[in-house]
């Protein structure tokens, strides 16, 4: 019989006590993960993912685009407009843009200058109207990427009866949010609300399921 989790004892050697404990730690999933010996039958990892940002003019045509994500050839770049403060946000969903494996605690967080560069080549291919001038500014950071179907793990772990994984996003967690957190509620509590809650399968995003079958793998899922 899988045997069970205490807490969660932290760096500076404090214990937080808990009769569930919730691994949704984003990169250092993996790491906290291997403490205990959880094991997973997909691969998370922490993969570097840049963002470039660029101002726009007073120009309704552009302020009012829709979020845009090119498919066509190997461009993969996406865009949408920020009309608050008149920017344009901008990255790409090809595979070469979204491969990096990186440490968590230690990563290059700027916008490379070769990727800046294709990126706006990409940009201005599709958008040929876009100011030509004007500083481009962007960041790096991470998704936590399942390298085998760029689809989460929810559920409890294996090992542990009272530990449950929640990661491996991918990219496109956000929005996910309101469906995941009531996955995790109805297997944690065992119970459900009179509405709210979704009715996928409980065990669709088990840690130890088979990857899922895809025609096509993308972040952007």
């Amino acid at each position: 019989a899988a045997s069970e989790a205490e807490g969660v004892k932290l760096v500076d050697g404090s214990k937080v006590m808990a009769g569930t404990v919730l691994n949704c730690a984003g990169p250092w999933f993996q790491s906290l993960n291997q403490t205990v010996g959880v094991k997973t039958s997909t691969e998370m990892l922490p993969t570097r993912i840049q963002v470039g940002h660029m101002s726009l003019p007073e120009d309704e045509d552009l302020l009012s685009l829709p979020f845009v994500a090119d498919f066509w050839g190997n461009s993969g770049v996406y865009f949408m407009p920020r009309r608050a403060n008149k920017q344009l946000v901008f990255g790409s969903i090809a595979h070469r843009f979204e491969s990096e494996i990186v440490d968590p605690d230690n990563f290059n967080e700027a916008l490379d200058p070769d990727v800046k560069a294709d990126y706006l080549g990409c940009l201005f291919h599709r958008c040929p109207t876009l100011p030509q001038s004007g500083a481009i500014v962007g960041f790096s950071h991470m998704y936590t990427v399942n390298q085998e179907d760029v689809h989460p793990v929810i559920g409890r772990a294996a090992e542990l009866k009272n530990y449950f994984l929640c990661n491996g996003f991918s990219g496109h967690g956000f929005k996910l949010a309101p469906a995941v957190g009531s996955l995790m509620s109805q297997q944690i509590l065992g119970t459900k609300t009179s509405q709210w809650e979704t009715s996928i399968p409980l065990d669709f995003m088990d840690p130890n399921r088979k990857p899922l079958a895809l025609q096509v793998k993308t972040h952007f899922a």
